[in-house]
């Protein structure tokens, strides 16, 4: 188990419904799988626990809304986060984070305090040219503090809006590649200056895969042994996302999504899919076609080997 508080960095108050995430070090680098991860949500005085992790050591992350992700122990580089460690007779406490507040928008659904009207696009991808799902990319200001935070969609696309005219750096990162900053620069220092006006931007990034990062075959991975829930991606989401899922044979699948009260909220099938890799997409809307508040959902897929449970934080 992995457990902590969350906290706001300056007014030094707990942080509810922050979203924490727990991945392994090593992991596959095929999607779903290579975005396979463990999540809980704080409670109404910032506390979080994270059960059910199989002994390891894991990449944790905390982020919320208004607020910038960040990874153990104070660092928004993955290349420079602590692991934690999980032993079944011992649990991993006090993983606590202090989160600062984001100043301009991410597409994610960070609210906006400030801005003129820029407009920062671009895409993450890998040397062949593949998207990345879920990368974090950080807008930094010339104290190299992040202004502003966004993750990739599930084409690896990214937008962040209203950031002020000035000099920054960008920040691209994934567990499972390295970083990079704007010029495909390693390093803050060896990064060239984006000079952020009124009007829209491109900066694209190409990420290399760590060399301890285990690889799977992509073919052999396409057909699991048993029933996977893969999870949600992305995680927090504004205003859709998709829910992964394996079968290793043909078989009658229900998905269905709950609020936290247990009111079904919508189902997104019901009925025989193909043995592989399903990705399933909600847009946020209820049964009756309104869209859904705010707040934290369950999901739950039903086949006649397993039933298996997940969550999502929705962001309006």
């Amino acid at each position: 188990m992995i457990s902590g508080r969350v906290m706001d960095e300056f007014k030094d108050g707990f942080i509810p419904l922050a979203m924490v995430i727990a991945r392994p070090t090593i992991v596959p680098l095929v999607w779903p799988k290579s975005e396979m991860f463990f999540t809980a949500v704080t409670n109404p005085f910032g506390e979080y626990k994270i059960t059910g992790l199989p002994d390891g050591e894991y990449y944790v992350m905390s982020f919320a809304p208004t607020y910038i992700g960040e990874f153990y122990d104070n660092t928004y580089d993955p290349d420079e986060a602590k692991p934690v460690k999980v032993e079944a007779s011992k649990s991993a406490e006090n993983i606590n984070f202090s989160l600062r507040q984001v100043l301009y928008r991410g597409k994610d659904g960070v609210d906006s305090r400030a801005g003129n009207g820029t407009s920062v696009i671009g895409k993450v991808s890998d040397g062949a040219k593949k998207e990345i799902v879920n990368a974090y990319v950080y807008v930094l200001n010339e104290q190299r503090q992040p202004v502003a935070f966004t993750r990739t969609n599930s084409e690896g696309r990214y937008e962040i809006t209203g950031v002020a005219a000035g000099s920054y750096r960008l920040l691209a990162s994934h567990l499972n590649y390295g970083s990079k900053y704007n010029d495909a620069a390693n390093r803050f220092n060896e990064a060239k200056p984006v000079e952020l006006g009124a009007g829209k931007f491109e900066v694209n990034f190409v990420l290399a895969p760590k060399s301890t990062t285990g690889i799977e075959d992509e073919t052999n991975s396409m057909i699991p042994k048993t029933v996977e829930l893969y999870g949600n991606y992305p995680n927090p989401f504004n205003p859709e996302t998709q829910i992964a899922f394996g079968l290793p044979a043909m078989m009658r699948v229900k998905l269905r999504l709950f609020n936290v009260l247990g009111e079904e909220v919508a189902v997104l099938h019901d009925g025989v899919l193909n043995a592989g890799v399903h990705r399933l997409n909600w847009n946020g809307q209820n049964k009756a076609g309104r869209q859904a508040g705010s707040g934290l959902y369950l999901y739950r897929l039903e086949s006649a080997a397993v039933t298996l449970r997940g969550k999502r934080l929705l962001l309006r």
